[in-house]
């Protein structure tokens, strides 16, 4: 549940974990942003804007898809956009001046999908994401690291990378406790409980070339009790986020 989101996982934007990340984020973006040249902007911005003229034209024809949330141009007829759901990769349509857009992986979804902070580092720009979701009575949170890329290294033009391990896990519909066995489906077991640290998360060496992302995290071990407060740790390594052993 922690390392994706697939699909048929339920929106827990109601959650208390959600509401925590929301008192965080606002001030970490502002501050992160300073070094920064963003990514990505509201795509209600971009209608006065020609370099998202294609973008716009899609928009006005697909009145009834998910609303937009962010946007970003790769090139005059090159876009990813973002909804409540999943990034959205667009491109020339085939047979027509139009724009198809199809999501990057169509394996993963991301339950409200929400832009968490921008920063740089490295001589690159950086966009961090925040989704959760609940399936099956549990709950997990998932971050994402989208970041350019030289089309010989994808052809998209971009990455977006998953922080395995990051973020907050119950099996009691985000109410952060251990689990009971009124809980649980046939099957599963009691797992350990996650749940964010304060801050959530941190943008250290913003601008640095060993720019790093920290999350503070709580785990309580179900067996025992034991609580342990924790963090985890991604620095930039020249060509992605490699992650590290916090100090």
């Amino acid at each position: 549940m922690r390392v994706a989101h697939p699909n048929g996982v339920r929106s827990a934007s109601r959650r208390r974990t959600s509401r925590t990340l929301g008192v965080w984020c606002c001030g970490l973006v502002m501050a992160a942003s300073s070094h920064a040249a963003d990514l990505f902007r509201p795509c209600d911005t971009i209608e006065a804007d020609k370099s998202f003229e294609a973008l716009s034209g899609y928009f006005a024809g697909h009145p009834r898809d998910p609303e937009p949330l962010y946007c970003l141009a790769l090139s005059r007829d090159a876009f990813v956009f973002t909804h409540r759901a999943n990034f959205q990769d667009c491109r020339p349509a085939s047979g027509s001046n139009g724009l198809a857009c199809r999501v990057p992986n169509a394996a993963r979804t991301y339950p409200d999908l929400n832009l968490l902070a921008s920063f740089s580092g490295d001589g690159r720009s950086f966009a961090l994401f925040h989704s959760e979701g609940l399936r099956n009575g549990g709950f997990g949170e998932g971050y994402e690291v989208f970041y350019l890329v030289p089309r010989h290294v994808d052809a998209r033009g971009y990455r977006i990378l998953h922080l395995e391990g990051a973020g907050a896990y119950d099996q009691s519909e985000g109410q952060g406790r251990c689990a009971t066995a009124a809980d649980l489906q046939g099957g599963q077991t009691i797992e350990d409980v996650v749940t964010a640290g304060t801050p959530p998360f941190e943008i250290l060496h913003d601008g640095r070339s060993d720019v790093t992302i920290r999350f503070n995290q709580r785990t309580v071990r179900c067996g025992s009790g034991e609580v342990v407060d924790d963090t985890i740790a991604y620095r930039w390594s020249g060509d992605h986020f490699a992650k590290v052993v916090a100090k």
